[in-house]
């Protein structure tokens, strides 16, 4: 069980990284367009 658990955080946290990072960038372009 604990094995699927850090699987699962693993893949989450991933998940987030990308999505911040994603955020960061869109950010970073309308701040320098706008």
């Amino acid at each position: 069980m604990k094995g699927i658990t850090n699987a699962f955080l693993r893949c989450l946290f991933r998940v987030f990284r990308f999505s911040r990072d994603q955020i960061g960038e869109i950010a970073y372009d309308l701040f320098w367009e706008g």
